[in-house]
């Protein structure tokens, strides 16, 4: 898999936008604005069935999302793995919420992400 979020960092290398832990408010205001530009990209790419353009859309939020990540310092690969792990734990695969979401089992052990994130200075 390519690693996006070094991607990304090349990227806010290059142009200046070196991530700290807590952005300032300028960056804040930018990461919100482009996650909700391209969400609502990918509403209208739904809503009109346009494979393409939900294909598009789902692809720059990805990378906003780890640009967002990156932003913040925010190691993600670990963060989705552990992220991965604990939703695993929770599959009932005959037990579902309304909307369909998955209702978690007694197994479930929720993301334990404070210990990464310390790893990396948080």
């Amino acid at each position: 898999m390519i690693d996006y979020q070094d991607l990304v960092m090349k990227f806010m290398t290059k142009h200046k936008q070196y991530p700290t832990f807590v952005p300032s408010n300028q960056v804040k205001v930018l990461r919100l604005r482009l996650m909700m530009e391209e969400l609502g990209e990918l509403s209208v790419a739904i809503h009109e069935e346009n494979l393409v353009h939900i294909a598009d859309a789902l692809a720059d939020l990805l990378y906003v999302v780890f640009g967002t990540a990156a932003a913040y310092d925010i190691p993600m690969d670990e963060i989705f793995q552990e992220v991965h792990r604990s939703n695993m734990t929770k599959a009932v695969l005959d037990r579902f919420q309304k909307g369909g979401k998955v209702d978690k089992s007694e197994n479930f052990q929720e993301p334990n992400l404070l210990p990464i994130l310390q790893r990396y200075g948080a």
